[in-house]
């Protein structure tokens, strides 16, 4: 009798691979389905829709956890490269 490690299956070599092929082999696969099954696809693409607004609903807390955690960990003399950042966040915003 052999027990497999869960580390042996294809699923979790893939889960731990890159993120890039994991998002290569997602949308190979999606367009795959909507060659297949065009009705399918549909449904399936109401999950990517649910999860990217998701994203974007997360987006700005994560974004201001990061600032606050880089403040917080900002030593006074500390040089820094705020400025160029600044300036582009702001001209971004215009």
């Amino acid at each position: 009798m052999t027990t497999r490690t869960p580390s042996s299956g294809w699923l979790s070599r893939l889960a731990q691979g890159s993120l890039v092929k994991q998002i290569l082999i997602g949308l190979v696969l999606g367009v795959l389905l909507a060659l297949v099954s065009k009705p399918a696809a549909i449904a399936v693409g109401l999950l990517g829709t649910l999860f990217v607004g998701a994203l974007k609903a997360v987006a700005p807390v994560l974004v201001l956890m990061l600032v606050m955690a880089s403040i917080a960990n900002h030593q006074h003399g500390q040089k820094t490269s705020i400025r160029p950042h600044s300036v582009s966040l702001s001209a971004g915003h215009l």
